[in-house]
């Protein structure tokens, strides 16, 4: 389970790995006493405090999560790694790392729906199911036609 202390110290190190002063990096944000608070997960900074220093970093709020989850959450890189494979037509590979996966090692609801996703993805292109039965599968997954109704959708919802 990540913490917001987990996220703070992520955006420390792209900080540190861009060379950026930690006072030159909190400077007409958040004092400098704040900042190391916030990496300490002692205190909590404002969206828009978060965005100011991630924008300080050329990174938007998307890349940023994207990248810390993927770093984060070892299930999530792979379904994300499998994913490209599948969009890149590598079947071979995305099938492999496919299979290293445990089912029941997925914890989060989000990376379980992704895992469905892919693995009716996968049987569809290894035509193991025919292409209707697959689009039935996947609106299922995606709880269609409700999730017409959410104001903002996930990347899986959007694939």
């Amino acid at each position: 389970m990540t913490s917001s202390k987990d996220f703070a110290q992520f955006i420390d190190e792209l900080r540190n790995s861009r060379n950026i002063s930690r006072k030159d990096f909190a400077e007409n944000i958040v004092s400098l006493r704040q900042y190391y608070r916030f990496i300490k997960g002692e205190f909590s900074l404002k969206s828009e405090s978060i965005n100011a220093l991630l924008d300080k970093l050329e990174i938007n709020t998307i890349q940023a999560y994207e990248s810390f989850r993927k770093k984060r959450n070892n299930n999530y890189s792979i379904l994300s790694n499998i994913y490209v494979n599948l969009y890149n037509n590598n079947l071979i590979e995305a099938s492999n790392l496919f299979e290293k996966i445990e089912k029941e090692s997925i914890s989060t609801s989000y990376n379980k729906k992704y895992y469905d996703l892919i693995k009716t993805l996968l049987e569809i292109y290894q035509e193991k199911i025919l292409k209707n039965t697959g689009m039935k599968k996947i609106l299922t997954i995606l709880n269609y036609p409700k999730i017409m109704d959410n104001d903002v959708l996930s990347f899986v919802e959007i694939s």
